[in-house]
């Protein structure tokens, strides 16, 4: 009857459809491997399981559910069930924890992450509520992410609690806010975290130094952006001669750059030479007067020109930004 009713019954029809219906019988040997799995107390039958797709049992008696028995226990079911994925989502969601996985064994956080994001429409990344078996393994992927992202957090903590290599800290706990962010949970602790160092006055410049040469490593890794990020980094270097962050700084820019690289300098009363982030506008002058928003520069010819700060390059800006120290 049970059987009869699942299939020909059109006011559940729209119920039945959200589950894979499946006889067993139970002189199977099937049957004695689901029944010792999903134990139900008597011995009549027939038996009715409710099983999701994580193998979990969300129901299991052993009666025919007659009447309003059958649509309450389905609705019921379908609440603990999670969401259903359609078939490009199936594919999006398997291709995603197939890279990821990839990415998490070669302990590579930041390219699981990126792997992962994308299911971030299906749900908060490790609590999409679905239990597909591909989901299932995304979730715990990022779980898993959040466990390395708290250990490695918690050494942070640790390490500025003693006030000792306080910059190489801040620049740690920078870079892995940027790298957690998209796990909600974990980002809201690092968050705190942050805020809470934020109002120390003896860290704030730190901490503004420590942000400015993580945005500058991370241009790098845009398409088209390694010349944007060694002008950046050149110009951080300049502004932090003598701090703190200027060996981070020098050591980052190396790995842009090159060993070979020569950070310029600006020395009163020789000629360099001036230009824009696009190379277009050049001139070899030397500096005569910084005023204001503007600076005076003289040819070799003795010709003068004035020529807004904003025109300059960002290296030639923090150039002048560290003459005035």
């Amino acid at each position: 009857m049970l059987e009869k009713r699942l299939v020909s019954d059109r006011k559940l029809a729209p119920l039945v459809a959200q589950f894979v219906p499946l006889k067993v019988d139970v002189s199977s040997a099937d049957w004695r491997t689901l029944s010792s799995q999903y134990p139900v107390a008597g011995n009549t039958i027939p038996v009715v399981y409710v099983i999701r797709a994580d193998g979990q049992k969300i129901f299991g008696a052993r009666k025919a559910l007659s009447g309003d028995e059958l649509p309450r226990m389905l609705r019921a079911a379908r609440g603990q069930a999670g969401g259903t994925l359609n078939a490009q989502q199936q594919s999006v969601v398997r291709s995603a924890v197939a890279e990821a996985r990839d990415a998490f064994n070669q302990g590579q956080v930041a390219k699981t992450i990126k792997a992962l994001r994308p299911l971030a429409k299906l749900g908060p990344l490790g609590q999409i509520p679905c239990y597909a078996k591909a989901v299932v393994e995304a979730n715990s992927l990022a779980q898993k992410l959040v466990d390395r992202g708290r250990t490695e957090l918690k050494k942070i903590q640790q390490t500025l609690a003693k006030n000792k290599e306080v910059f190489p800290a801040l620049l740690a706990l920078v870079t892995v806010e940027r790298a957690y962010r998209p796990l909600n949970a974990l980002n809201r602790e690092i968050g705190s975290v942050l805020r809470e160092t934020s109002r120390k006055t003896e860290f704030k410049p730190l901490l503004a130094q420590a942000k400015a040469i993580d945005k500058a490593r991370l241009r790098a890794t845009a398409r088209g952006g390694l010349a944007k990020a060694v002008r950046e980094m050149t110009a951080l270097v300049i502004l932090y001669r003598g701090d703190a962050a200027e060996a981070t700084a020098r050591v980052e820019l190396e790995k842009l750059a090159g060993k070979d690289f020569q950070v310029p300098e600006l020395v009163p009363g020789e000629l360099r030479t001036w230009q824009d982030d696009t190379g277009k506008f050049r001139i070899v002058a030397k500096l005569v007067e910084h005023r204001g928003s503007k600076v005076e520069l003289e040819r070799e010819t003795g010709d003068r020109v004035t020529v807004p700060i904003t025109r300059l390059s960002t290296v030639d800006r923090a150039l002048l930004r560290a003459a005035q120290k």
